[in-house]
């Protein structure tokens, strides 16, 4: 394409630059930026990005990829003013988007979208963090920054593998309050938080008994209002945040608590993932070739997004994505065009989604992603919007054309603590009970093996409901592993199969807090490469008797 096509398109502004297929030269320029930054080739990156940014000053991808690298060599100036820079160009275009809608349900949808991408911008920086300590810091400075808080209170309790530590963020003039001193005070919030998964407000801790005997430790540090929450990771407690406020005793509003529960549940994965590094037992949190997250962090980010879903009472919806005919394009191209392929349908998927979304690669040719605060009818139309950019704008070398495959499921999160539980019963409950997880759909829109792995991801043990033609079959899961299944007069093995080979049905997953009988014991790949090869010998008999 000549270079002055690549010219109009910088012309074009913010809102088209992000409606329009991608230019194929500003792709190619991004994937070979996205490399020289993993190689560490920083100038390089640098010369490219530049480029492209001057080029085309609304395209948000060239932007944060610079930000990206100024961080990572140390230019912390240069980092925070393009930063300024990309803020300015999202809420341009949250408030073009709000301009266009008439209707209250459409604003609210798109402050819901700016909350969310307010959201990301923090919780990126939370993850880029390798260190316990730097998680802390970090996380207690952006927590009190973004809230309003004088000061913020991190404490960690020690507790599989994780070491036991506090951090605390003081605000310009406010006197630091972590000393044994406090020690008291720091109890009584953590008790009156282990009540329950959600924040609680002190409006007026002066006047609260469960603290009065803290009473003269508040007043000599000028708290005049506490919102606190609970660390949890994986429905296990580790730790808890308390925010004060000093200056005046004003109340905390719906948004701030709501900010603080979801900053919270990205800083547990996060200490817990800084855990890792430090044991020396690495846990892969981002793909070698694409840069995208991995399978282990989306399973982490998926069980706070789930409860984030929840609390705040906003749909949630995955996709699967998988690249057509990969085999045969790596055996036809060979592997360097293959990679290519999932490179840049990679950076095409964490291009054109919503600020918030998490998009992983979950197998060489397939991607998984997370729709917060997308309804299924809104989250088709991202996803299949997405398939078009992807199917306009790939081909191989050859000419070829590279197609999607792309599924969409809800997911709703419930918990089997009911909210009229007295203390006492809370107290006799296992600190975080283990969320319900309900996925439904259609397998005309997704395909089987993908809810397998979808579940065998989230470790569920409940059971998956087939209802075809008037017929119900039931597939089994335990810890994610699948241990029976029943359709018409069959069990077992045999019953799978027969589920596996049906093309078009409703689903619905029902959750189980007692395991089910274990009457299939081979593998979940196994079953899965034996239902498809069951299926392929079917196809190929019927077709030789025709």
């Amino acid at each position: 394409m000549p270079r002055e096509s690549a010219r109009f398109v910088s012309r074009l502004g913010p809102e088209r630059m992000n409606r329009q297929a991608i230019n194929p030269e500003i792709l190619d320029a991004m994937v070979e930026a996205e490399i020289a930054i993993k190689y560490g080739c920083y100038s390089q990156a640098l010369e490219g990005l530049t480029r492209l940014a001057h080029e085309n000053p609304g395209y948000l991808p060239a932007k944060e990829a610079l930000e990206t690298v100024y961080r990572e060599t140390g230019q912390t100036d240069l980092a925070t003013g393009i930063g300024k820079e990309i803020e300015v160009i999202r809420a341009t275009l949250a408030n073009q988007a709000v301009e266009k809608t008439s209707s209250a349900d459409g604003k609210e949808q798109i402050r819901r979208r700016q909350f969310i991408a307010g959201v990301d911008s923090i919780v990126r920086e939370i993850y880029d963090t390798r260190d316990e300590e730097e998680v802390l810091r970090v996380s207690a400075s952006k927590i009190a920054e973004s809230i309003g808080a004088d000061r913020c209170v991190m404490v960690v309790r020690e507790k599989d593998g994780l070491r036991a530590r506090s951090h605390e963020y003081c605000k310009s003039g406010v006197a630091p309050s972590l000393d044994s001193k406090t020690a008291k005070l720091t109890f009584l919030i953590s008790r009156l938080v282990s009540e329950s998964p959600d924040p609680i407000v002190v409006a007026e801790p002066m006047k609260d008994q469960a603290l009065a005997e803290c009473w003269p430790v508040l007043e000599r540090f000028g708290i005049q209002s506490i919102l606190a929450c609970p660390l949890l990771y994986k429905s296990g407690r580790i730790g808890m945040i308390a925010a004060h406020r000093c200056a005046e005793p004003i109340e905390w509003d719906e948004q701030e608590v709501t900010l603080l529960s979801t900053l919270a549940g990205h800083a547990a994965v996060a200490l817990k993932n800084a855990q890792h590094f430090r044991e020396a037992q690495r846990l892969e949190v981002k793909d070698e070739l694409t840069g995208l997250h991995s399978r282990n962090f989306f399973e982490q980010r998926l069980s706070v997004e789930l409860r984030n879903a929840q609390q705040q009472n906003y749909p949630l919806c995955l996709a699967t994505v998988s690249v057509n005919d990969f085999q045969t394009i790596r055996e036809v191209e060979g592997q360097a065009v293959a990679d290519i392929v999932v490179h840049k349908v990679g950076f095409l998927l964490k291009t054109h989604l919503r600020k918030g979304s998490v998009v992983a690669r979950s197998a060489e040719d397939q991607f998984m992603v997370i729709l917060p605060s997308a309804s299924e009818t809104i989250s088709h139309q991202i996803m299949g919007h997405i398939k078009n950019v992807v199917e306009q704008t790939l081909g191989t070398d050859s000419g070829g054309q590279v197609t999607l495959s792309v599924g969409v499921m809800e997911a709703k999160a419930s918990s089997s603590l009911s909210p009229n539980m007295t203390p006492e019963q809370v107290e006799a409950t296992p600190s975080h009970a283990k969320e319900a997880v309900t996925l439904k759909g259609d397998l005309s829109d997704i395909a089987m093996q993908d809810i397998v792995q979808i579940l065998e991801s989230g470790q569920k043990c409940g059971k998956l409901v087939i209802n075809t033609a008037g017929q119900t079959g039931t597939i089994f899961f335990n810890s994610g592993r699948i241990v029976d299944a029943s359709f018409k007069d069959k069990v077992g093995e045999p019953a799978l199969y027969d589920l596996l080979a049906i093309g078009q049905a409703k689903f619905e997953y029902r959750p189980s807090e007692t395991p089910f009988p274990q009457v299939i014991n081979s593998s979940n790949t196994y079953l899965l490469l034996e239902g498809l090869r069951l299926l392929d010998e079917s196809n190929r008999n019927r077709t030789e008797a025709a």
